[in-house]
């Protein structure tokens, strides 16, 4: 084998994948042809052009082999983390099973709300405003006591907090088995022009505007949270800028019977046609 041909082996070994393969068969068959014609010095004019090609292309084609793997592994990270911190949310909420039920479904006898499908970033700030005392502080408010002694006692730091809200964010979401009653026309009229901008028409909620989903709570929970708003039972302490603009609106309500019209366009949202 004379130099040439070693120097072209090298190259193809070097590489050692699809790339260089073929520029170092290119090089070989340019050099026999070269070799003919006794035009050496050309060939290695070519030949030099190649090898730096090939250089890059093996250069790229490692960083890439480097890069497959980095997102290979990171896969699996984020693939084991995420049912980690799926197992470890749906262990947390297990405690609350006894009142909220074990699909986030709610239970109006117990007075526990719908949490299903509600917007994680709310169930989040809403169980701080627990645990920091700015909410279910007042007298007035005994389930919110409740639940602040529950939120305090079963979530021992954010991390639980993030991991829980994560968790019933994903079940599915509910909507009311039993429609309340009410007049539908007056209800959309007053949903729309009060609650509509921030909740969204349909009641799904707005996470850009801190609005929680209404669709699935039900009747009395509504009316119950809405008092507490309009009352200054909740929505009074000053780091809970969302529940001072809602406790600003529900002064903007004039009956109760408006209320219930809302409360029965809100249960029939979500429901299939």
């Amino acid at each position: 084998m004379d130099k040439h041909s070693r120097i072209v082996r090298q190259l193809s070994a070097d590489c050692g994948h699809i790339i260089g393969a073929p520029i170092a068969i290119r090089c070989q068959v340019g050099y026999e042809t070269q070799r003919n014609t006794n035009t050496t010095a050309s060939f290695v004019l070519m030949l030099t052009r190649h090898s730096r090609s090939v250089a890059v292309a093996c250069g790229e084609a490692r960083r890439s082999r480097r890069i497959a793997l980095a997102s290979w592994i990171g896969t699996l990270v984020l693939m084991y983390g995420a049912s980690s911190f799926a197992a470890d949310g749906e262990k947390l909420f297990a405690p609350c099973v006894a009142c909220h039920g074990s699909k986030g479904e709610g239970n109006a006898t117990l007075n526990a709300p719908a949490l299903a499908g509600q917007d994680a970033v709310y169930i989040e700030r809403q169980l701080r405003n627990f645990r920091t005392r700015r909410r279910g502080t007042d007298k007035a408010d005994v389930l919110g006591t409740q639940m602040q002694a529950a939120a305090t006692t079963m979530l021992t730091d954010d991390a639980a907090v993030t991991q829980v809200a994560s968790y019933v964010a994903k079940l599915p979401k509910t909507v009311n088995a039993k429609p309340a009653p009410g007049d539908l026309h007056n209800g959309n009229n007053k949903y729309q022009g009060i609650c509509g901008a921030c909740h969204g028409v349909t009641a799904e909620g707005n996470p850009a505007l801190k609005a929680p989903r209404l669709v699935g709570l039900d009747a009395h929970y509504i009316k119950r949270q809405f008092a507490h708003f309009r009352d200054g039972v909740r929505g009074t302490d000053p780091k809970d800028t969302p529940g001072r603009q809602m406790a600003m609106m529900s002064k903007t309500l004039a009956t109760d019977r408006d209320l219930d019209d809302i409360i029965a366009f809100i249960h029939r949202q979500g429901r299939p046609k």
